[in-house]
């Protein structure tokens, strides 16, 4: 029998979310760490980690996500599990208010073995603000590539969109209409010209006019 994998279980865990109308974000990083799934419904913030297995790693993920998550949970294939290791993990989550569903192997529905525990003062707001359009499709969920969209990637494709729209442009002309990730005009001044330079952010070519340094894009 085929191994299960983490991004088909995190593909089930998603049909069954979406179809209770959740707004499905994935392989999402913020400050904590990166979440496996970030469900939004209204202001409310579930945030469930997928394994294959039932182990400490999965708990000590959620656990990470108590300050953020109005819910949290984790998501595991249904198995036979032993006993006492079993019990053990449901009066662990039971104490930390983490909520447990279980994926059958055939891929059935998730059914839920232990309920989340609702959270009223959790920081939701923090994460809905950095959650962006690109999160719902760019990566998905327990991909083992390390995929995932971040503020750089973002940056990387308005700079390279403004230059192809104003050719000859100046650094300044950037820095003025551009929002990028950096926390201030300098550092992305420096930072946008050296990671063209160095391809890291590619299709984009310099030309020095008198003093000013001015970009195309090569196609």
């Amino acid at each position: 029998m085929a191994a299960i994998l983490e991004k088909d279980l995190a593909s089930k865990l998603i049909e069954w979310l979406t179809e209770q109308k959740w707004t499905i974000y994935q392989e999402v990083e913020l400050k904590p760490g990166i979440a496996d799934i970030i469900a939004v419904m209204g202001n409310k913030v579930w945030i469930i980690e997928v394994k294959t297995s039932l182990c400490l790693r999965v708990l000590a993920q959620a656990e990470r996500w108590k300050s953020y998550a109005t819910w949290r949970s984790i998501a595991i294939p249904s198995r036979r599990h032993n006993y006492e290791d079993l019990t053990l993990t449901k009066k662990i989550c039971t104490y930390l208010g983490i909520g447990i569903l279980n994926i059958p192997k055939s891929f059935g529905d998730p059914s839920i073995l232990i309920d989340a525990q609702l959270n009223r003062s959790a920081k939701a707001k923090d994460v809905l603000k950095q959650l962006k359009p690109e999160h719902q499709t760019y990566a998905k969920a327990g991909s083992p590539t390390g995929r995932r969209w971040t503020g750089f990637k973002a940056t990387s494709r308005d700079v390279t969109s403004y230059i192809a729209a104003n050719p000859g442009c100046t650094l300044k002309d950037i820095i003025d209409n551009v929002a990028t990730h950096y926390h201030s005009k300098s550092t992305a001044k420096s930072c946008i010209v050296e990671y063209i330079r160095k391809g890291i952010i590619p299709g984009i070519r310099t030309e020095k006019k008198g003093t000013s340094l001015h970009f195309y894009t090569t196609t």
